[in-house]
């Protein structure tokens, strides 16, 4: 089977609402690319690093979902993030896949 591309939903918490251009991206792959095999299940599993600008001013929290769009069974959650605290600009490679992170994010 070979590495599928996944869907990565970024949503921010806004305290007003505003518009807003966000940048979404890793050091180990491109948009559209195939993501590599460490990060998939036929590897490590590990979660990509990844790094996000654009970010308007009142933003309160951050909150990531990685789907598989096209898995074999249908979409697959790999993995949700939430209540990343506001200052926080980047998510190292291989996440803590613990309930609770060291900066509060769950």
């Amino acid at each position: 089977m070979g590495n599928l591309i996944a869907f990565i939903i970024f949503f921010i918490v806004l305290s007003n609402t505003s518009v807003f251009a966000l940048n979404l991206t890793s050091s180990a792959f491109r948009n559209g690319e195939y993501i590599p095999n460490k990060y998939t299940c036929t590897s490590f599993g590990y979660s990509p690093p990844l790094e996000w600008s654009g970010v308007p001013s009142d933003v309160e929290s951050f909150a990531l979902i990685v789907d598989d769009l096209d898995a074999p069974g249908g979409v697959w959650v790999h993995w949700i993030i939430y209540n990343i605290p506001k200052d926080t600009r980047i998510l190292p490679e291989n996440i803590s896949q613990t309930i609770k992170l060291a900066n509060s994010a769950s």
